[in-house]
C-alpha cells in the first residue's frame, strides 16, 4: 500500500507536535511538515522535507531535514539569515554516523533490497553509479553532506519520530548556537578561503588568497583541497585564461 509524503508528515506530526510546542515552537503554514519558533533576535526554522519523486513499491522513499534562521529586522542586528541541512549541521559529530546506522536499518528491510532490485550501472572510470535503488552505507560518516533519509511504511514513520523526539532539541541547539564540531569548524574556514578566492580580481589575487591560506593552516584538515585549487589556478595561469575565471561555489 502506498505511504504518501503527506501520510509521512502526519505520522511525524503527531509524534512531535507537543515536544515542539513544550520547546516554544508554532506549525509553520507551508506544504512541508515545519515549525517555527520566535525570539528577540529572530526566527528559528525547522523543516521535514520528503524527495519531490515520491513514494516506490520498491523503495519507498526519502527524507531530509532543514534548519533556517532569520534575524529580527528592527534592531539593527548583525545577525546573518543561516541555512543548514542535517547532514552539514552534524559534520564531524557522533550523531552524523548514528543517522547512517539507523539508515541502514531501514534500507536492509526494504522490499527493493530484499529481492535484490538494486541496478547499478558501471561508469567509464570503473566506478558504479546506483541507477535504481538504495545502497547500504558501510563508511563512517564523518564529513558533512547531503544526508536523505529512508522509509517505506507507517512504522518506519513512527520510528523516525521517536528518533527525532529524543535527537531534535539537541539538533536545535547545535544550529541555533552555531556549535561546531573540529570538522565543522575546518570546514567553515575551508570555505571562507574559497569565498574569498572566488572574489579575488584575477588568477594571480586568487592565487594569493590560497597561498595565504596554507601558510597560516600548516595542518588544515582541508589543506589538500586548498593545494588542489591552487594547482588549478597555477593551470589556469600557464594556459593565459581569462582573469574573470572564477572557482566553483563552496560547499
Amino acid at each position: 500500500m502506498t505511504f504518501t509524503s503527506r501520510a509521512f508528515y502526519g505520522e511525524l506530526r503527531s509524534e512531535l507536535a507537543a515536544l515542539m510546542k513544550a520547546n516554544g515552537f508554532k506549525t509553520a503554514k507551508e506544504g512541508r511538515l515545519g515549525w517555527i519558533r520566535t525570539t528577540p533576535i529572530g526566527h528559528t526554522k525547522v523543516w521535514f522535507q520528503c524527495d519531490k519523486w515520491g513514494w516506490d513499491r520498491l523503495w519507498g522513499s526519502r527524507f531530509t531535514v532543514e534548519f533556517e534562521f532569520e534575524p529580527a529586522p528592527e534592531g539593527g542586528s548583525t545577525l546573518k539569515a543561516r541555512c543548514e541541512r542535517i547532514g552539514y549541521l552534524l559534520e564531524g559529530f557522533e550523531d552524523l554516523d548514528e543517522l547512517r546506522i539507523k539508515n541502514n536499518a531501514v534500507i536492509a528491510r526494504l522490499p527493493g533490497h530484499v529481492e535484490d532490485a538494486l541496478v547499478s550501472v558501471a561508469l567509464a572510470d570503473g566506478s558504479q553509479f546506483t541507477a535504481a535503488g538504495y545502497v547500504i552505507d558501510t563508511e563512517r560518516a564523518v564529513y558533512g553532506r547531503d544526508v536523505w533519509l529512508n522509509y517505506y511504511s507507517k512504522e518506519d514513520a513512527n520510528d523516525w519520530g521517536l528518533f527525532f523526539h529524543v535527537k531534535l532539541p539537541h539538533y536545535i541547539d547545535l544550529f541555533e548556537n552555531a556549535r561546531r564540531s573540529e570538522i565543522g569548524l575546518a570546514r567553515m574556514q575551508y570555505n571562507e578561503a574559497l569565498k574569498k578566492a572566488q572574489a579575488a580580481s584575477d588568477a594571480y589575487a586568487k592565487r594569493k588568497v590560497l597561498e595565504a591560506f596554507l601558510s597560516d593552516h600548516p595542518a588544515h584538515l582541508f589543506r589538500p583541497e586548498i593545494q588542489e585549487w591552487l594547482c588549478t589556478v597555477d593551470e589556469w595561469i600557464v594556459q593565459q585564461r581569462t582573469p574573470s575565471t572564477s572557482l566553483p561555489a563552496s560547499q
